[in-house]
């Protein structure tokens, strides 16, 4: 299951979310679209779920969903925001 890493803090906005990582002092503001990524994934869905999420939402496609939930994922991996 894909988790905030535990020195980072989310706090929602009417934008969206921003996330802090508490050792490193980088921020990052997330967007609605994002946000609905991040909760899915936080939920325990996988990359399709959280596509199907996405697309359910937001006027997407399945497979432009899928492609921006894989990247967010992917920046979000190696930025250290997100584990697992």
């Amino acid at each position: 299951m894909t988790r905030l890493h535990e020195d980072v803090s989310m706090a929602k906005t009417e934008y969206g979310v921003v996330l802090l990582h508490q050792v490193t002092g980088k921020y990052w503001q997330l967007n609605k679209t994002a946000e609905v990524i991040l909760a899915s994934l936080s939920e325990g869905q996988d990359v399709a779920g959280a596509a199907t999420a996405l697309a359910a939402r937001f006027d997407v496609t399945p497979e432009v969903a899928r492609r921006d939930v894989s990247r967010l994922l992917t920046q979000l991996r190696a930025n250290g925001v997100v584990v697992g």
